[in-house]
């Protein structure tokens, strides 16, 4: 089983103890960092999988270490961002700069392990599907050699059939983890027995949200309080 790096950011030690016993039994080693001047230099020299940011923090907030990342012209992990509701503003601007999903604080530990849990389970995919890639290349390295002129591909099929599927999900946070990961642009429609929602991505990052009346991080924030949804996305 992989080990998953995450940076721990936020000026509150009692928040780095909570986070850490809420995900004690995931396969995950923690850094911490106290500001953002320290989780920029950590995050540097780690690269991190997962980053918990604290937006409201002495000297250089996580607003602003986002910001730093992005003059920096790094590329940033999955930033899920921990922020009181009175941030809710602050928090969309967050989204802007890169962050992908979004935790009120107290963070409540369940809710905690289910949302790392759907952005470990996309890294842990993209694993798996990088080292069935290998194979099907090496396999048809191989095949390649033997084969008669004008047969199709394993590869080739393989990547028609994929290509031809709708991508379809069951959480939220499994749907906004795709997007980000994979840089997506296109709209997620969400469905669900108490109401209909969109969100739009732009190579990777929210741009809008609406659901039922509500739009920006309140919309979000009652999609994330779904128990069934249907998730699909169209480009």
């Amino acid at each position: 089983m992989s080990t998953y790096r995450l940076l721990l950011v936020d000026d509150e030690p009692s928040s780095h103890l909570i986070y850490k016993s809420s995900l004690k039994n995931f396969p995950i080693s923690f850094e911490d960092a106290y500001d953002g001047n320290q989780a920029f230099d950590l995050f540097k020299k780690q690269n991190p999988d997962l980053i918990l940011l604290d937006l409201i923090m002495p000297e250089v907030n996580g607003f602003e270490f986002l910001d730093k990342v992005r003059e920096a012209n790094l590329s940033l992990p999955f930033v899920i961002v921990c922020s009181s509701l009175d941030d809710k503003q602050i928090v969309m601007a967050a989204f802007q700069l890169g962050a992908c999903d979004f935790l009120f604080k107290p963070v409540q530990p369940q809710l905690l392990r289910n949302t790392v849990q759907a952005y470990l389970d996309t890294l842990s995919r993209s694993q798996s599907d990088f080292n069935n890639l290998k194979a099907l290349v090496e396999s048809e390295i191989g095949y390649v050699v033997n084969r008669s002129i004008g047969e199709s591909s394993p590869a080739s099929a393989a990547n028609s059939s994929a290509s031809k599927g709708t991508l379809h999900f069951d959480s939220i946070s499994k749907a906004i983890s795709h997007m980000v990961f994979n840089r997506e642009t296109g709209k997620l429609i969400v469905t669900s027995s108490r109401g209909a929602g969109e969100l739009h991505y732009s190579a990777g990052r929210l741009q809008k949200v609406a659901f039922n009346n509500k739009t920006g991080i309140d919309a979000l924030e009652a999609m994330k309080l779904l128990l069934q949804v249907d998730v699909v996305l169209v480009k």
